[in-house]
């Protein structure tokens, strides 16, 4: 999958900035907007943190 931290950041209502920071685990971040990335990617939340089996 490509995306650009730009397209991912408007789609799940972040700046592009905190997104970068998440990505390079600058910030911790929280459930709900790990949901809100996992949407945006059209990917279950389970799959984003890794726990989908």
């Amino acid at each position: 999958m490509s995306i650009s931290q730009e397209e991912l950041a408007f789609c799940a209502g972040h700046h592009q900035t905190y997104i970068g920071m998440v990505e390079r685990g600058e910030c911790s971040i929280s459930l709900l907007n790990a949901k809100k990335i996992a949407d945006a990617l059209n990917v279950k939340l389970d799959y984003l943190i890794g726990t989908d089996d």
